[in-house]
C-alpha cells in the first residue's frame, strides 16, 4: 500500500499520513507497530520535558539513558535515605487519603556547586521510572497563572526539578528581572489547593541561608538533605571506579588528603583527564592544595 507521510517541527511535532487505497485497519496496524517500537526503544531511558515555547503546556525535550542510583556517589546513606523515601510516599496513596493530607512531596538539595545535586534527581528518575520536568523560572512566558497550570498537569509519574531556586528567588526578592511568577505565586504552585498530587519535586540551591523560611517551610519541603564538598569516602569510591585495581594504594591517598576540599565534579574532571593512575594522584593533590 503506498503511504506517504509528511513532518512539520513547529513548537509541536505534527505528522500527517497519506494513504492511497488503504483501509482503516491497515493504519491501525501500522500505528500500534509504530507505538510498539518506540515504546520498546524508550524503554530503558528518562524521557525529560521542558516547558513549551507558549508556556502552556509539557513538551518531550529528550530521553537519556536510565542512570541508576548507585552511580551517584554520596556521602554516607544519603543516597539510599532518599530512595526509600520517594518510594515509600509512591506506595502510600491511600495512606495519604485517610488521614486527609494532600499526595505530594518536596525535597530540598543544598550544598556547593559540583556536590551532585542535579545527578541525584536524575537518578531517581530513572531508579524510580519517573519521568523528569524542568522547569526554570526565566522563562519570561511563565507567570502565576501558567506556573499553576504547568504545575497541575504534569506527565504521570513525574520528577520536578526547579534547580538553583536562589537565583530566582532571595528573601522573597527577585534576583533576574526576566522572571515574572512572584514569590505568593511560587508557593501558591508548589502545594496551593489545586496543585496536582502524586508528584515530588526537588529544589536545588548553593545558597540555603538565602532562601526564604516560608518556601522550604515542612509540608512544602519534606526531606531537607545537604550534598556537601567531597568526604574520604567519597574520595575513594570515585578512585574506586575508575582504578578498581589500586585498591590499597586509594587508602593510602585517601588517608594523606584532607577533606571537604574538593567538589566530587573537580575529582572526577581529574579522574577523566588522567587516565594513569598516577598522573590522577598528583593532579588531585595539585588541586588540593
Amino acid at each position: 500500500v503506498p503511504v506517504r507521510i509528511d513532518a512539520q517541527r513547529l513548537d509541536v511535532d505534527t505528522l500527517r499520513i497519506h494513504v492511497l487505497f488503504g483501509s482503516r485497519k491497515f493504519l491501525e496496524g501500522l500505528l500500534e507497530d509504530v507505538l510498539k517500537r518506540t515504546y520498546a526503544r524508550l524503554a530503558d531511558h528518562t524521557l525529560m520535558f521542558t516547558v513549551d515555547s507558549w508556556a502552556e503546556n509539557w513538551r518531550k525535550s529528550d530521553a537519556r539513558p536510565r542512570r541508576a542510583i548507585n552511580s551517584v556517589v554520596l556521602d554516607g546513606d544519603i543516597r539510599q535515605r532518599l530512595l526509600d523515601d520517594a518510594q515509600a510516599f509512591f506506595v502510600k496513596r491511600s495512606w495519604y487519603a485517610s488521614m486527609g493530607i494532600p499526595w505530594r512531596r518536596g525535597y530540598l538539595l543544598y550544598g556547593p556547586p559540583g556536590t551532585g545535586k542535579t545527578s541525584v534527581a536524575f537518578a531517581l528518575a530513572g531508579e524510580l521510572h519517573l519521568n523528569l520536568c524542568w522547569l526554570s523560572l526565566t522563562n519570561p512566558k511563565l507567570n502565576d497563572q501558567t506556573i499553576s497550570m504547568l504545575l497541575q498537569k504534569t506527565p504521570a509519574r513525574s520528577l520536578i526539578l526547579i534547580e538553583d531556586v536562589d537565583a530566582f528567588f532571595a528573601s522573597r526578592q527577585k534576583q533576574d528581572e526576566r522572571i515574572a511568577v512572584s514569590f505568593s505565586g511560587l508557593l501558591n504552585a508548589l502545594d496551593g489547593v489545586a496543585a496536582q498530587e502524586g508528584r515530588i519535586i526537588f529544589l536545588t540551591t548553593n545558597h540555603r541561608e538565602l532562601l526564604d523560611a516560608a518556601l522550604i517551610r515542612p509540608g512544602r519541603i519534606d526531606v531537607d538533605c545537604k550534598l556537601d564538598l567531597a568526604s574520604h569516602e567519597q574520595i575513594a569510591s570515585m578512585f574506586l571506579r575508575f582504578h578498581p585495581d589500586q585498591k590499597n594504594a586509594i587508602s593510602a591517598l585517601v588517608a594523606t588528603m584532607p577533606e571537604r576540599v574538593l567538589s566530587p565534579a573537580q575529582i572526577q574532571q581529574v579522574l577523566l583527564a588522567h587516565s594513569n593512575f598516577a598522573d590522577a594522584i598528583a593532579a588531585l593533590r595539585a588541586l588540593a592544595r
